[in-house]
């Protein structure tokens, strides 16, 4: 059937894309919402027809089974541009723990799953199975997590999915859970304040529809917080002695405006900011001397912020998919770059120290508006990557001859007529890209061959065809 692995590559977007977002804690899949019932409706019996033939081969062509499909899928995807939102649907992972009849079956488990408990405690079995490891609650009405759970000592991670408390969840005092996941839908539900989780290491509340950095000055002990796929539109970090968070992700929210609280965080090793609206950035930001890793993939930035400058021990920046035109001779400061990401931006040119990052490995500059590149790029010798494809380059970027290690080089799409032959003789080449530039004859001569070559010793190399 011609259609069928089409509709599986296609469904498979709408309903995973947010766990493509959300990396860790259970998968589940997305139901949408929308304002009229009747759409509900019309939806669910549009994805009944299509979930009962995607996978169908029949043995030979049916036009109208074809038409009647394509129909639906057409309608389907009409209904997905006016929902409204999402709803998220879990399934258990682990065992049940009303499956766990015994003492004895209790005892041994180790990964346990409370599915659908109205109680709005957790059940006094669960305290017999005294080497839990892993404690999963799926559609539940739990208040309060008692203090009790403390008792079993190799509890160290609890994920709550979906829990409808009849107030705000509360947390009893806890010194043994380290890892804590919540997935909801109301962040009134969720608490604000994680103080009582004194061991917390690593707190993930994706996708909660938070419009409010939790309160975490008193998890002394916190070095990871997750907050992707929320709906931030400003940042509050409140407290001045904060614990040691060490990476904080806030991919997929509403920001226009870094501010500068985050600044706070002095112990930040690596922020994620993608996919948000940030178009402003506060000073204080400069103040994360030990952030190592900053992106702010697909956001606003008209330039890079000042602030950037001033984080000196960054080794990956990644600035992809902004309206960047310019780029500062400040760029100097960040002497333990290793990887540097400003494709897909609008920027005119290099700064003509760009030579000065000694220990710069990667760069991607694609998709510009580059019509040169500086000389003291030839400084950067210990380059590896370089991809420059899809800019206005004039000529060959001959800095690439003082890069004998470069295993990736991208000129594809450019305006280049003339290339040196010496850019074969590298051995370490991995992917060359050459294809869409206007090569003269003397170029074309040897560029067939000697691409031959490279691809017999596993080379990928771009060339028209």
């Amino acid at each position: 059937m011609r259609f069928s692995f089409l509709f599986i590559f296609l469904l498979a977007k709408p309903i995973f894309s947010f766990c493509q977002k959300v990396t860790t804690g259970s998968p589940a899949q997305s139901i949408p919402i929308f304002r009229d019932k009747t759409d509900s409706i019309s939806f669910a019996e549009l994805d009944k027809i299509i979930q009962a033939t995607r996978w169908q081969r029949p043995a030979k062509e049916d036009k109208k089974m074809d038409e009647k499909l394509d129909s639906a899928f057409g309608k389907y995807k009409e209904l997905l541009k006016i929902s409204v939102g999402q709803r998220y649907v879990y399934t258990p992972r682990f065992t049940l723990l009303d499956s766990l009849t015994t003492k004895e079956e209790r005892k041994y488990a180790t990964q346990v799953t409370i599915y659908k408990l109205k109680s709005g405690k957790l059940p006094i079995e669960l305290f017999e199975c005294e080497n839990i490891e892993r404690l999963e609650l799926v559609n539940t009405s739990i208040d309060t997590i008692q203090s009790e759970v403390e008792k079993l000592k190799e509890l160290k991670t609890i994920e709550i999915y979906n829990n409808k408390p009849s107030k705000q969840l509360r947390f009893g005092e806890n010194n043994t859970i380290t890892r804590l996941i919540i997935r909801g839908e109301n962040e009134k539900l969720i608490p604000i304040d994680y103080r009582n989780l004194k061991a917390l290491e690593i707190l993930d509340l994706c996708r909660n529809n938070l419009t409010r950095f939790p309160v975490v000055k008193k998890n002394k002990k916190l070095t990871d917080l997750l907050l992707v796929d929320n709906s931030l539109k400003k940042l509050k970090v409140n407290g001045r002695k904060l614990p040691p968070i060490k990476k904080v992700d806030l991919r997929y929210n509403q920001l226009k405006k870094l501010g500068g609280s985050i600044g706070k965080l002095s112990s930040l090793r690596t922020l994620f900011l993608n996919f948000n609206a940030i178009s402003k950035v506060g000073m204080r930001v400069g103040r994360l001397k030990n952030l190592e890793y900053l992106s702010l993939y697909e956001n606003q930035l008209v330039e890079i912020p000042t602030s950037f400058y001033q984080l000196t021990s960054l080794i990956n920046i990644d600035l992809y998919y902004n309206h960047i035109e310019h780029i500062k001779p400040d760029i100097a400061k960040w002497k333990k770059l290793s990887v540097l990401h400003i494709a897909n931006n609008r920027i005119y040119e290099l700064p003509a120290n760009i030579g000065d990052l000694q220990s710069l490995r990667e760069l991607y500059s694609y998709n510009n508006r580059l019509t040169t590149l500086p000389k003291s790029l030839d400084k950067l010798t210990q380059l590896r990557i370089l991809r420059v494809n899809d800019n206005y380059l004039d000529s060959f970027p001959y800095q690439a001859l003082s890069m004998p290690d470069l295993q990736q080089l991208d000129v594809s799409n450019n305006r280049i007529t003339s290339l040196p032959k010496e850019i074969f003789k590298f051995e370490h080449f991995q992917i060359l890209g050459l294809q869409g530039n206007q090569w003269n004859e003397p170029s074309k001569e040897f560029i067939e061959t000697e691409s031959q070559r490279l691809r017999k010793q596993g080379a990928v190399v771009l060339l028209d065809e």
